[in-house]
């Protein structure tokens, strides 16, 4: 009955240990797949952030008369440059 005891308790702490080492495990990815959405996030802001810097300084260039909008771009084009693009 002895050796049925501690066979028993032998098991016990052998589960324990190995929910333990599962619990690392799954803490771990878990870690892991926060910071790449974290890393992700701060792409996108950046990208954000990049991409209205260039609206904004394109909205200022126009109004300032540097920078011709699409139209008044492709009204000033000959007629070679217009076949080119497929526009005549």
């Amino acid at each position: 009955m002895a050796s049925s005891i501690s066979k028993f308790n032998s098991e016990l702490r052998k589960d324990q240990q190995g929910g333990e080492t599962e619990d690392i495990i799954s803490g771990k990815k878990r870690t892991r797949e926060e910071r790449d959405l974290e890393e992700e996030l701060k792409k996108r802001n950046e990208l954000r952030r990049d991409r209205n810097r260039e609206i904004v300084r394109d909205f200022r260039m126009e109004k300032a008369g540097k920078k011709k909008d699409k139209s008044t771009r492709d009204e000033a084009r000959d007629v070679s440059e217009k076949i080119a693009l497929g526009q005549a």
